[in-house]
């Protein structure tokens, strides 16, 4: 039985390692699954939003939050909705019958826009197509109470006594963006709209280290009616500027207002206002008056970024004492400035200075406004000036080359002029004028030509070997681009006809 159960051994572990391997291979078989369905799937970035502290009735920026769809499917959405305080909300998601495909992304832009002081929260709800609230992301801020902080450079304009039906000179008021966000400014309000205070065109120059661009040019502050009609927002720390002018037509005093309005986003959030009093005094007649000592200042060329400088005289020919208001340029290539007290008396006289500062080449005009109480309101000079490249000199030589012909040995030629002139924009310096035997030159030129001016170089031949000669006039200078001037010389030497000479062969002069 042993010797049995030995012999069947082998057989019996060959038969149920079968029997194991057909189970394992029984086991392992399943009938094919169905694969898992597409699903949707949300990410979301940030999970909450913070907004800094925002001034009642203003508005924080947008703040954004990328709504990803990271699943396999669609995803259908019915509403996205800001639930809880003063948040405004936007979105470019798909709704309704819109999907977000897999792998695509929206944004949703949120603002904080608070109408009272305090800590408030809020909760932006993402809500799908069966109309439940599948994500909720926080957003919170601060309302801060307080005034505006858009800063205006006086409290209050006050015009001088102004003549009836006459304009006053302008005076300016800036305001300054000190809110630390972008505003949008969209409206100049003069008050009365059909009254004695108006918008008057200029321009201003900032002072100091930040009005001054890369390339060390004045940097035009931008007026108030530029961002409004650019639609720009005006950045933190940045000001703009309003004219007005005063042109009464009754007696006495006279008030208005002028009002700047702007919002925090372009399209009307949060929008604020402030208003600036005028006054004005109108009187009956104006006693004052002035003249200048020129219409017109031509600063004929100047060099491209160079400065050049003109002055006018003005004085106070009225019977009163003349009330100047200010003095600007209509172009950002003038700069004026003047030493004119506020007040000027019958007979007193004052500088203005302007000076044109050309950025390109050609002509630049401008109109120099001096402005006053006197009728009309200001005095009108016309500004000229034309870019100009740089100053160089040039040489022009009147001819390349001088021929002596036939000349017997011993003997000098008559002299031959050379006429040397200076063409360009620069004085010509002239450093030698030299040429070698057998030829000479005597020249009257100066050490320097002006332009327009010319001398004369008087070139003589005297050869003392037979045969051909040449040479060159070296004339040198200063002319970056011909600094040696080069004329050609040439001659022959000969002797005399004689029998001697006839049989030798030896160079004969000819007829």
């Amino acid at each position: 039985m042993a010797q049995m159960n030995g012999n069947l051994g082998p057989a019996i572990r060959r038969v149920l390692l079968s029997m194991v391997l057909l189970a394992a291979a029984a086991l392992a078989w399943q009938a094919p699954t169905a694969s898992a369905a597409p699903a949707a799937k949300a990410t979301i970035f940030p999970q909450s939003v913070g907004f800094p502290d925002t001034q009642v009735a203003g508005a924080s920026p947008m703040q954004e939050i990328a709504f990803r769809n990271t699943g396999t499917g669609p995803m259908h959405l019915s509403d996205i909705v800001s639930v809880g305080g003063n948040f405004v909300l936007q979105h470019d998601c798909p709704l309704g019958s819109g999907e977000l495909a897999a792998g695509r992304f929206c944004t949703i832009k949120t603002r904080f826009a608070p109408q009272a002081a305090g800590a408030q929260a809020g909760i932006v709800q993402v809500i799908d197509a069966a109309l439940a609230v599948t994500h909720e992301i926080l957003v919170q801020g601060s309302g801060v109470a307080g005034g505006t902080k858009i800063a205006p450079s006086a409290s209050i304009v006050s015009f001088p006594d102004t003549a009836l039906y006459s304009t006053s000179g302008p005076m300016v008021v800036t305001f300054t963006n000190n809110e630390g966000v972008d505003i949008w400014p969209y409206f100049l309000d003069y008050q009365p709209s059909e009254g004695e205070f108006s918008p008057f065109p200029g321009y201003i120059l900032i002072d100091g280290p930040s009005g001054f661009s890369k390339a060390g040019m004045p940097k035009l502050m931008q007026s108030c009616e530029t961002f409004i009609l650019d639609y720009v927002p005006m950045a933190p720390g940045d000001s703009c500027f309003a004219f007005i002018y005063f042109s009464p037509y009754n007696l006495g005093l006279r008030t208005g207002s002028l009002v700047l309005n702007w919002d925090y986003c372009g399209d009307g959030c949060g929008e604020t206002s402030i208003s600036i009093p005028l006054i004005g005094n109108a009187v009956a007649t104006s006693d004052s008056d002035l003249s200048v000592s020129a219409t017109m200042l031509d600063f004929g060329n100047v060099v491209v970024g160079s400065p050049a400088v003109r002055t006018l005289t003005v004085t106070s020919t009225g019977y009163g004492p003349l009330t100047l208001l200010g003095v600007r340029a209509t172009s950002d290539a003038f700069e004026v400035k003047s030493d004119c007290p506020r007040s000027l008396k019958t007979g007193s006289s004052c500088t203005v200075v302007a000076t044109c500062t050309p950025r390109q080449l050609g002509l630049v005009t401008s109109d120099l406004y001096i402005d006053h109480d006197a009728v009309p309101a200001f005095t009108n000079v016309q500004l000229k000036c034309t870019g100009a490249s740089k100053p160089s000199p040039k040489i022009e030589v009147g001819t390349t080359g001088v021929s002596f012909g036939n000349l017997s040995l011993g003997s000098t030629s008559d002299t031959e002029d050379v006429i040397i002139s200076s063409v360009g924009t620069a004085p010509l310096s002239i450093t030698n004028i030299s040429t070698a035997l057998p030829f000479a030159v005597a020249t009257s030129c100066p050490p320097s030509l002006a332009p327009g001016e010319s001398c004369l170089a008087k070139v003589s031949f005297t050869p003392a070997s037979a045969g051909r000669h040449r040479s060159s006039l070296e004339i040198g200078s200063n002319d970056p681009d011909n600094p040696s001037a080069a004329v050609r010389l040439e001659g022959t030497g000969c002797r005399l006809f004689s029998i001697l000479t006839a049989r030798r062969g030896l160079g004969l002069c000819g007829p």
